[in-house]
This record gives C-alpha cells, structure tokens and sequence, in this order.
C-alpha cells in the first residue's frame, strides 16, 4: 500500500478552510510494493475549468532518495480539488524501508485573498 504523508500546511488532508489560506501543498509518497503505481492527492483548491487549462495547478516531484527518480512519476490527471500522480517503472523505485521516496508540491494561483 503506498504510504502518503501530508506535510504543509498539516499533517492531514486540508479542508477547503485551510486550502483557501496557502498557496500550496505537500505530500510525501512512499511506495511499498510493485502494485503501488498511481496516488489521489487531495488538495482542496477548488480550481476553475479555466485555471486547470492554463496549467494549474503547478505540480513539481522532488525526489528524496536514489528510487524517486528510477520510478518515473508522473501526473495522471487533475481535478478542481485533487490530482492523481502515477510510477511508470513499478518495481525499480520500490522502497520497503518507510521513507518518503518524493515530496509532490502542488501549487496554485495565489490571489493574496483568503
């Protein structure tokens, strides 16, 4: 099962509350067997149909270990209020030791109003 820690702004999913106060979020992802290839990421943002087909949100993976990059992750789709993330190489960045293997930052357009 893969292993999914929310770390800004908290360690749980943000609520709509909270999204409307950051301009982004942070998840570690830690796949633990071969099967683990896409995530649901819930952001909370509540993108218009307009702001996702200019780019947003800004998704970056940020690998913390030598596997991050040996999994190919990459987005799969985006959602008003989440994304799915997915590893095109499934057994080369198994990583059974409990770390993050990357860090997904989500990034949205930030108006200054909350």
């Amino acid at each position: 099962m893969m292993q999914i820690y929310y770390l800004w702004p908290g360690s749980a999913v943000p609520t709509p509350t909270t999204a409307r106060t950051v301009s982004v979020i942070n998840v570690g992802l830690n796949p633990t067997n071969s099967a683990d290839n896409s995530q649901i990421i819930t952001h909370c943002f509540g993108l218009t149909t307009q702001q996702i087909s200019q780019g947003w949100p800004h998704i970056y993976f940020d690998f913390r270990d030598s596997l991050g990059p040996a999994s190919l992750w990459y987005v799969q789709s985006v959602n008003p209020n989440y994304i799915v993330v997915g590893r095109g190489a499934t057994t080369a960045g198994v990583d059974t030791t409990n770390n993050q293997q990357v860090i997904v930052g989500i990034d949205r357009i930030w108006s200054g109003s909350k």
